[in-house]
């Protein structure tokens, strides 16, 4: 009976920390929508393909919610941040992108050279 009261009592704390109006619920997401690229701008180095994956879908996320109603909820100056944002994120995701690109290529670059190696060291043993 006491974890039902406490179960009871912590959904309405939360029910009650939830934004009600529309403006509310954009205002929050525009909020979520800056942490995220803030975090991803600190620690976006450091992240996997699955973390950049759940991040990507995040993002998306958010600036959905952020611009729901077609943004008639947001101020001009939650617009202009919204496109900020989604002009940082999009710089972050390219140049990690690009990051990745260049790993990958130098990896394949030592698996070749082994590959040439092995071929060159195979041909002087018959010779």
């Amino acid at each position: 009976m006491r974890k039902f009261f406490l179960l009871s009592f912590i959904l309405l704390l939360a029910a009650c920390d939830q934004p009600k109006s529309p403006e509310e619920k954009a205002s929050a997401a525009l909020n979520d929508l800056e942490q995220l690229v803030a975090r991803a701008d600190s620690l976006g180095h450091t992240y996997s393909d699955e973390e950049w994956l759940k991040t990507d879908s995040l993002f998306s996320l958010y600036l959905e919610l952020s611009t729901r109603g077609d943004g008639k909820f947001l101020s001009d100056e939650q617009k202009k941040t919204i496109g900020k944002l989604s002009g940082a994120y999009t710089t972050l995701r390219i140049q990690e992108s690009s990051r990745m690109i260049e790993e990958r290529l130098k990896e394949a670059g030592l698996w070749m050279e082994g590959f040439f190696e092995g071929v060159k060291e195979q041909l002087e043993k018959e010779e």
